[in-house]
């Protein structure tokens, strides 16, 4: 009778390493949310910067129609763009509103 209590203690022994590797997992899982919601935070300043700029700023060399929603829709489509990837504009958190124009006249140019 006292085999049961050894044998429940090795088989513990052996299952909490396995618990703390699945917490483990679990804490990087979150970590990871937490840091791509952080991401897409940043992402959606610098559109709506960018956006903001296109309000201010009356320029020929900027052709960028539709609603506000669609106007926004398509700087988040030209920002995670491959083109953009391969060629980066640097931009602030908050883009200043050279960066911001840069970014506009590139993605956005009048013909």
């Amino acid at each position: 009778m006292k085999i049961g209590p050894y044998i429940c203690l090795i088989l513990a022994l052996f299952a909490l390493p396995a618990l703390a590797g699945e917490v483990q997992c679990q804490s990087e899982y979150e970590r990871g949310k937490r840091e791509m919601g952080a991401y897409a935070e940043m992402a959606g300043i610098i559109e709506g910067t960018i956006y903001g700029y296109t309000l201010v700023d009356s320029s020929q060399n900027i052709c960028l129609s539709g609603t506000a929603k669609e106007k926004v829709q398509a700087i988040a489509k030209a920002f995670a763009s491959e083109s953009f990837m391969r060629q980066p504009i640097l931009m602030n958190d908050v883009p200043t509103k050279d960066q911001a124009l840069e970014f506009l006249r590139r993605f956005f140019p009048c013909h």
